[in-house]
């Protein structure tokens, strides 16, 4: 069925989960497709244009949705903006808002954008808009294989490639609101 769902999706690139099924389809079926929101899929993925201003659009998300990112080695890339990464249960969340990358010789403010699909890699907006996927320890799903065994790598586009440059963070810190 999840998969019927995506296919729908996919095939007409619509947030419109009930316009795009098949008319066809028992109710039944139907009613378990939109248990999925996170089916929904946007191209491509607009962020707002400064770091401050993407604290308010993460917030804003209704569900987590599904963006394309691009294609790497062929490989169309989704994210699921949803502001966290699923992890393990009993560990540390990483969970939407704010981090400190540490890159070892410097520090960046970064924001938890979401995760690709169904992996452990997150990917991170820094404070000087630059983007990096980062492999969360623990996280509830196995590292993106795009990552290459590596634990972070800067994410960029060029069209509709993505071109990753690997680097060696020190520890990535979710930050403690205080209320």
């Amino acid at each position: 069925m999840r998969w019927l769902a995506e296919i729908c999706m996919l095939s007409y690139g619509t947030s419109n989960v009930s316009s795009v099924m098949p008319l066809h389809l028992t109710p039944e079926i139907k009613m378990y497709l939109m248990m999925f929101p996170e089916l929904l899929v946007s191209v491509p993925l607009r962020l707002p244009a400064t770091f401050d201003e993407l604290d308010r659009f993460i917030d804003q998300l209704e569900n987590r949705r599904l963006y394309i990112l691009g294609k790497l080695a062929d490989e169309e890339v989704l994210l699921t903006m949803s502001g966290d990464v699923p992890v393990q249960e009993g560990v540390e969340e990483f969970f939407e808002g704010r981090v400190v990358v540490d890159f070892g010789d410097e520090q960046s403010d970064g924001i938890v954008l979401g995760y690709v699909r169904d992996t452990a890699t997150a990917l991170i907006a820094l404070s000087d808009m630059r983007f990096i996927f980062y492999n969360v320890p623990d996280a509830l799903f196995e590292p993106w294989k795009g990552m290459r065994h590596h634990k972070s790598a800067f994410f960029a586009t060029k069209g509709n490639e993505i071109s990753l440059v690997h680097v060696e963070l020190k520890h990535v810190n979710v930050v403690e609101e205080v209320l």
